[in-house]
């Protein structure tokens, strides 16, 4: 496999680190890059010595490993959280040149992976946030790990789920059940089916999803909603992956992979009592926070797009205005809210471009709320320096402006009042 990587040297590593590390990589047969391209593999080196933690993913690539020098500090586990993957190199040792190959050959096959699924099913996710949760989900389907999904309503929770199952290469489907329509008495029977005779209604025996599941995959859908009473038998089913239909008394067995979704924390439901603590610990070993759009800025114009391409062709371009507009708004329903306005914008049949005099009819957004935009507050408490935050801000700056001029850079220049070479060589750095 050909291999190229973007060395990331955190500021305050020793240059005899630095130096090691790109030795390594060439005994490892890697390609150096001396700038992140679109997508590409980043491997962010660091130790205990750094000077500070910035954004640890360069705008316009995809996954990276942290390759961190020394013993494992609290300093290396922030980093490593802001990392799909991670390698220890004790100095003491031999230069780890055949894991880091395998650790850059382990991302460079997951983003190849993960792209042929989005095209598949027709998603988008091009923001470093949502790279990292779908390196987490596919990650996880591939080793066979249970899934719980956390994230505000509307983020594309089900769309992670169909992922995860695309991603596991089972044989069986994905069987889907919202828990927030369960009556209490028929919950029973909706999950693990029921025998003829086993209440009024029952006039013959029904499978439940978890039949429907037997070599797929089960999806339980706003778990947190499930009555209380059910979820002592569905923890045995998770354990043991053994069922009884209501009214039976024949074990079943039905093998699937596990994805629960929630738009709120279970943590919380346990607290007041509504949710089994032992429930919440089995389903709880793998937890993926899924981000709200107003986080993941760069990822709405991209959906937008791909939503007027699935409906009037891929010629179809977003005009200045319209880019600002839906820009400018926090989006609390997410996705499903910018596809609902996205609605009301009906280009002309054989149009180029899609903008804001296309609206069926007027409808306002209110600007930017400044809770949109608390990633400023999650630097300072990850402990970010000042530097670090103002390298982002300038970065975001940028890739806005081109957004919202239709990638002009002179348009753009004018509207940051920079000189148009600085996004000329903003550009110049994303493309490599």
């Amino acid at each position: 496999m050909s291999l190229a990587v973007y060395p990331m040297v955190v500021p305050g590593v020793a240059e005899s680190h630095r130096a090691q590390c790109l030795e390594s990589l060439q005994q490892a047969g890697v390609s150096v890059c001396t700038q992140p391209f679109p997508l590409s593999p980043c491997l962010v080196v660091a130790s205990e010595s750094c000077s500070d933690e910035p954004d640890v993913i360069p705008p316009g690539v995809g996954l990276n490993c942290l390759l961190w020098f020394g013993a494992p500090t609290e300093k290396f586990w922030r980093l490593a959280c802001r990392c799909s993957l991670w390698l220890l190199w004790d100095e003491r040792q031999a230069s780890p040149v055949h894991p880091l190959r395998e650790k850059l050959q382990a991302l460079t096959s997951a983003q190849a992976n993960i792209e042929r699924a989005l095209d598949a099913q027709g998603l988008v996710a091009q923001s470093a946030s949502m790279r990292q949760v779908l390196f987490h989900l596919y990650t996880a389907a591939r080793r066979g790990v249970d899934v719980l999904l956390q994230g505000e309503s509307g983020t594309g929770k089900e769309q992670l789920a169909r992922l995860y199952h695309q991603f596991r290469r089972c044989d069986g489907d994905l069987a889907t059940l919202d828990c927030t329509t369960l009556d209490e008495g028929l919950a029973g029977s909706e999950l693990f089916g029921h025998e003829r005779g086993a209440f009024t209604s029952a006039h013959r025996s029904r499978d439940g999803v978890i039949a429907d599941a037997d070599n797929g995959t089960l999806f339980l859908d706003e778990i947190g909603d499930l009555p209380l009473a059910i979820q002592p038998k569905l923890l045995r089913t998770i354990q043991e992956r053994q069922y009884r239909r209501v009214g039976g008394n024949q074990w079943m067995t039905s093998t699937f992979g596990l994805v629960c979704a929630s738009h709120v924390a279970l943590e919380s439901a346990v607290d007041a009592g509504n949710f089994r603590l032992d429930l919440y610990h089995r389903i709880a070993a793998c937890v993926i926070m899924v981000p709200p759009l107003r986080e993941r800025v760069e990822d709405i114009v991209p959906l937008a797009e791909h939503y007027f391409a699935s409906r009037c062709g891929d010629g179809v371009s977003l005009s200045g205005p319209l880019r600002q507009w839906l820009c400018q708004y926090h989006y609390p329903g997410n996705v499903r809210e910018l596809y609902q306005r996205l609605r009301l914008i009906q280009p002309e049949a054989g149009a180029a471009q899609a903008c804001l005099s296309d609206m069926v009819m007027p409808c306002s957004i209110p600007e930017r709320s400044a809770t949109g935009d608390n990633w400023i507050h999650q630097s300072v408490s990850a402990g970010l320096g000042l530097d670090a935050i103002k390298e982002r801000a300038t970065r975001e700056a940028k890739a806005s402006a081109l957004r919202l001029c239709d990638d002009s850079c002179k348009q753009a220049a004018q509207l940051l009042g920079v000189s148009e070479r600085t996004l000329q060589l903003y550009k110049s750095e994303l493309s490599g």
